[in-house]
């Protein structure tokens, strides 16, 4: 049964016990399954008496929803994402973009590890303005495997889930974070040819528009649509078509 939750998960053993010994719900769930349950769950992505894998994913996700707005909420000191360093903006929204790229069965900390070396290769003439994003890899240091499913998971929905599972109902700041992350993600998505510097002037300025509204994720795709060409060209006129490099 270890091994079949471990091939479920992409985790090792290792992980797996520490997980089981500390009590992951994740865990305490999957055992509650027959060896065969898993089996069909592995082999055709459901099992007979659920309707489907959601219900898991929503348990993964569940648990660690408030964990990732909280990282950013919580442990930087202007409790927001959106005042940090805009080298580290550019090097985590880049980070998001590529994650569902990498290899699903590694190590989160080897996912983040590996594409900070070759961000920092790619833009070695500025090792300098790079110092800058060491101030904040602390941010993840108690993500773990747990919480790389839960990325791979709400960045196939763009980030959606953070407003639809997330306490932000009730918490106006929350609220604001995870429409920086939403609006970033888009941004760093769909304006890949923008420069990085007017990149993130595009993201502050989308999110001054929207932070006092409620909108569901759609709705905040949509009110961005209206308005995301013209702060472009009005941007570029004021000078802010440059790289951060």
């Amino acid at each position: 049964m270890p091994e079949l939750i471990c091939k479920l998960l992409h985790i090792g053993k290792t992980t797996y016990y520490k997980y089981l010994k500390e009590g992951y719900p994740i865990i305490s769930f999957l055992l509650s399954f027959q060896k065969e349950e898993i089996e069909e769950l592995i082999n055709v992505g459901k099992i007979e008496r659920f309707e489907n894998l959601k219900q898991i994913q929503s348990l993964v996700i569940i648990n660690n929803c408030n964990v990732y707005v909280d990282t950013f909420t919580q442990k930087t000191d202007s409790n927001t994402l959106k005042y940090a360093s805009p080298y580290f903006l550019d090097f985590y929204f880049s980070f998001l973009v590529k994650f569902n790229t990498f290899e699903k069965n590694q190590k989160f900390s080897s996912v983040l590890n590996s594409f900070f070396i070759d961000y920092i290769v790619d833009k070695y003439e500025d090792a300098q303005k790079l110092k800058d994003i060491g101030k904040y890899i602390f941010l993840f240091n108690n993500w773990d495997e747990l919480m790389g499913i839960f990325l791979n998971l709400s960045l196939e929905n763009n980030l959606s889930m953070l407003l639809e599972i997330s306490d932000a109902y009730n918490n106006k700041i929350k609220k604001e974070e995870i429409y920086f992350h939403i609006i970033s993600l888009y941004v760093y998505r769909n304006h890949s040819s923008l420069t990085s510097g007017l990149k993130i002037e595009l993201i502050k300025m989308l999110h001054d528009k929207t932070k006092d509204e409620f909108y569901d994720h759609d709705l905040l795709i949509r009110e961005i649509q209206k308005i995301e060409f013209a702060m472009i060209d009005m941007l570029k006129e004021l000078g802010y078509d440059r790289s951060l490099y």
